[in-house]
């Protein structure tokens, strides 16, 4: 989901896992276990494969091993609960929590130019993967080669949204030259 026919900013939250009771509530696995944005936020957009749907969030609470159940309006059964399992969740951009100064969500950086501490420019963020330990960064080139990037303090120097651009120290034994 990348947008909404209003040219909205869509930012999956997590991914609808299984169902639970009768009354159309369903488990959502979150992509960050740590955000509560799924707990507070008001509506979700889920996209059945037609477009995005907007859904006003009626109930949200955390259980067991970071899941969270949503209730949904006009989600009222087991059936139209089972209609949402597999597929993602998502919120406008706009309807997030602010982040602190030095937080970010993964869709603010996607796409941004990445530049090592001598000026190259190593290509663009492609994708993040969570690792569980730290995060990394999925950097393409022009040339479509990858280069992995942790996303910690020693490799991730100065990330500036205004200027488009996520500035690197490349350490030792992160990339090779090109042939």
């Amino acid at each position: 989901m990348a947008g909404t026919e209003r040219g909205e900013v869509l930012v999956p939250l997590g991914v609808a896992t299984k169902t639970v009771g009768l009354k159309g509530e369903f488990r959502v696995k979150p992509y960050n276990p740590d955000t509560e944005n799924i707990e507070t936020i008001q509506t979700v957009l889920i996209d059945p494969g037609s477009g995005p749907q907007e859904y006003a969030v009626q109930r949200a609470r955390r259980v067991k091993q970071g899941m969270i159940v949503l209730k949904l309006s006009s989600v009222d059964d087991l059936q139209q609960a089972e209609s949402i399992v597999g597929l993602e969740i998502a919120a406008r951009r706009s309807d997030l929590q602010s982040t602190d100064e030095d937080e970010y969500y993964w869709v603010d950086l996607i796409g941004l130019g990445v530049v090592d501490q001598d000026g190259n420019e190593l290509g663009s963020v492609r994708d993040i993967l969570e690792t569980g330990a730290n995060d990394v960064l999925i950097v393409q080139s022009e040339s479509g080669r990858e280069l992995l990037l942790p996303y910690i303090d020693e490799v991730v120097r100065e990330i500036d949204l205004e200027l488009g651009v996520i500035r690197v120290r490349l350490i030792p034994g992160l990339a090779e030259p090109e042939d």
